[in-house]
């Protein structure tokens, strides 16, 4: 009996043990996915775990990115709160209808969309121009897009990126000047 006791203990302290590191080694789960393009172009798409970053021109820099479960909890929990699913598909802060827009001449900073799905539900909206955060019915779209971005910025895979003005981004747009120029 002691035998067996000597045996039978560290093999099943293996098998507890060895379950727990697979179940360690799961990657973060994706319940909630979000495409949500913003700023100057960036864009956050949990669909393809990308983010890109864009520059002034044509530059940009993709990288993966996932964002955490309890990011994912955050966003939807206020996706919720506010009837994010339940808003109009558009939304126009400026003199412009979104629906006779023509995107030609305008920059990246005037549209903006985000789309949520989770479990059945699927909602995309695009709105142009800032959302006033003093408008007590945009407030919560409001604070879910800061909720999204402070989920983004606090990632290290975000944080390695070069920052707008640094000598990185300034070389990048000097080889595609030089790439551009006539000869």
């Amino acid at each position: 009996m002691r035998r067996a006791c000597r045996i039978m203990f560290p093999l099943l302290c293996i098998f507890f043990f060895s379950s727990c590191l697979k179940s360690s080694d799961v990657k973060h789960v994706k319940f909630v996915m979000i495409d949500y393009l913003y700023g100057r172009g960036d864009e956050l798409n949990t669909f393809n775990d990308t983010f890109i970053k864009r520059f002034d021109g044509n530059v940009k820099i993709k990288i993966k990115l996932r964002l955490f479960e309890t990011d994912q909890d955050e966003i939807i929990h206020k996706a919720i709160a506010i009837n994010y699913f339940q808003m109009p598909d558009t939304l126009s802060f400026s003199n412009e209808n979104l629906g006779e827009l023509n995107l030609q001449g305008k920059s990246r900073t005037d549209l903006h969309f985000l789309r949520i799905k989770y479990k059945n539900l699927d909602k995309k909206i695009v709105w142009l121009g800032t959302l006033p955060y003093n408008n007590s019915t945009y407030k919560g779209l409001y604070e879910l897009t800061a909720l999204i971005r402070d989920a983004v910025e606090s990632k290290p895979e975000y944080k390695a990126l070069p920052g707008v003005n640094s000598g990185l981004v300034q070389y990048y747009f000097g080889i595609v000047k030089l790439l551009l120029s006539d000869k």
